[in-house]
């Protein structure tokens, strides 16, 4: 995946792109859009709109180049012209401001992976030395914030006298893994970004993967328990499955429905339980028991929403082939998301 991305010296406010008086307070009374990261996505692209403390706007563009390719986008003005074809609101947004342009960079290939990032030799590899995925969902910081815990238990064990010869690679494996098992998460995904139907379930799918295992077991400071995480090992493998196959019916789904003519439609990710649910179950602090015991419950939500998903798609396109299991799906927890997408 390539990038480039650009400062404009203005707050680019995507609030104004739009009168519709409905749309304006979808978000709340006031409309304050612009003050978050805003992603505009298409087939192959998603668009970054992030402001900045010091009042400047982050434009980026991030693209597989089987469909768009970098020589289209490698300078200021190339990267003007792909937005007036592509993002034309957004590009007329810019255009007022374009005398402000503070600087631009591209970058080729930017996802790194490395064969080695902790050693028994006290050194180890952190942030976008060590990896880096895509900027899509920001996992950057969270291998950053990993990294960091794992050098931190290295350094503290080898202070306190205890050998790391069999620690600082397994932490490393730890590390590897969890990066292996995010790149699916993006691999081969860029083309999904322009149909709607398929992005408003894969957000939940992918948020549900996250929140459910390594953020769980990150904020709970498990992720340098080498014991407790091999006590994990089946369900870390069962996630890790269900999710390639997940991320593979997405695709399937693509190919048989690449273009969808949608109905505009605001899903109020508020109103589906299983997002806020796990998302606030990670300010609990849970005992070793309680933990494993939550993160087998999330192994079978996973599951659930699996199958859900999968089934519940399967029902009007019938022609998706999937190797999911044919096992009745549970509750219906995304009731919201298919009644918006008149699903």
């Amino acid at each position: 995946i390539n990038a480039v991305w650009f400062r404009i010296d203005a707050n680019i406010k995507i609030d104004g792109w739009c009168d519709d008086a409905s749309w304006q307070t979808l978000t709340g009374k006031v409309p304050r859009r612009w003050l978050s990261t805003n992603h505009l996505m298409g087939e192959g692209y998603w668009v970054w709109l992030i402001p900045l403390a010091t009042g400047s706007t982050s434009i980026g563009i991030v693209a597989d180049p089987r469909i768009h390719p970098l020589q289209e986008l490698n300078s200021f003005d190339k990267s003007m012209a792909w937005l007036k074809r592509h993002e034309p609101q957004c590009a007329e947004s810019i255009q007022l401001h374009r005398q402000k342009m503070q600087d631009f960079l591209a970058i080729k290939k930017m996802s790194r992976g490395s064969r080695q990032v902790f050693s028994v030799d006290r050194w180890g590899l952190v942030g976008e030395a060590a990896a880096f995925l895509d900027p899509f969902y920001s996992p950057g910081s969270d291998f950053i914030a990993i990294g960091n815990m794992m050098v931190g238990k290295l350094i503290e064990e080898d202070l306190a006298g205890r050998p790391i010869g069999q620690l600082a690679p397994t932490l490393q494996s730890v590390f590897l893994t969890l990066f292996q098992n995010n790149l699916l998460t993006y691999r081969d995904q860029y083309p999904l970004f322009g149909n709607p139907r398929i992005m408003a379930f894969k957000f939940v799918w992918d948020y549900a993967v996250y929140w459910g295992f390594p953020a769980l077991l990150y904020f709970n400071e498990k992720l340098t328990d080498v014991g407790f995480i091999q006590s994990l090992a089946r369900g870390i493998e069962q996630i890790r499955d269900m999710n390639g196959k997940m991320q593979e019916f997405f695709r399937d789904w693509y190919e048989v429905d690449p273009y969808v003519n949608a109905v505009p439609a605001f899903v109020n990710q508020n109103e589906i339980e299983i997002m806020t649910r796990l998302n606030a179950e990670l300010r609990e602090r849970l005992d070793d028991e309680a933990l494993r015991a939550r993160f087998n419950d999330n192994v079978e939500l996973i599951r659930d929403l699996m199958l859900e998903i999968t089934q519940r798609v399967q029902q009007s396109q019938p022609q998706i082939k999937s190797e999911v299991s044919t096992q009745p799906a549970g509750s219906h927890r995304l009731d919201h998301i298919f009644e918006v997408l008149n699903m």
